[in-house]
């Protein structure tokens, strides 16, 4: 029979993950403390393949490309808002496509979501 995980197993980041279908809204996810295993699970969430955007504090992981997913991308108006507002300008005529997930970012590694980046999303509707 399994054991059960230690009580005080490290947890890994909190992310906020942003779906383009309106009424799913936004939610909250603890990734897993192990890196291969939160990389793991960004590509579930994202559904594919991925890449990162973001500004000094904050770290979005995106559909890397549209390509790899045969039945397309819908827009995902929100998270083109949020990251936006937190100062990311995207290339002439591209915007957010696909589920985002929003982390913290502290040197190469990826930490809680920050704050700022909840408020935003609180105000927006996203977060109940």
């Amino acid at each position: 029979m399994p054991h059960p995980p230690p009580a005080d197993e490290p947890q890994g980041a909190l992310a906020l993950v942003i779906r383009p279908i309106v009424s799913q809204g936004g939610s909250l996810v603890r990734l897993p403390a192990n890196e291969l295993a939160a990389s793991t699970a960004i590509h579930d969430l994202v559904g594919g393949f991925y890449e990162a955007i973001g500004g000094p504090d904050w770290i979005a992981y995106t559909a890397e490309d549209e390509r790899h997913f045969p039945e397309g991308l819908l827009p995902n108006l929100h998270a083109d808002a949020l990251v936006r507002v937190l100062g990311f300008h995207w290339q002439h005529g591209d915007y957010a496509k696909g589920t985002l997930v929003f982390l913290g970012r502290e040197g190469v590694g990826n930490v809680d979501v920050p704050q700022r980046v909840l408020d935003l999303a609180h105000v927006a509707g996203l977060l109940k």
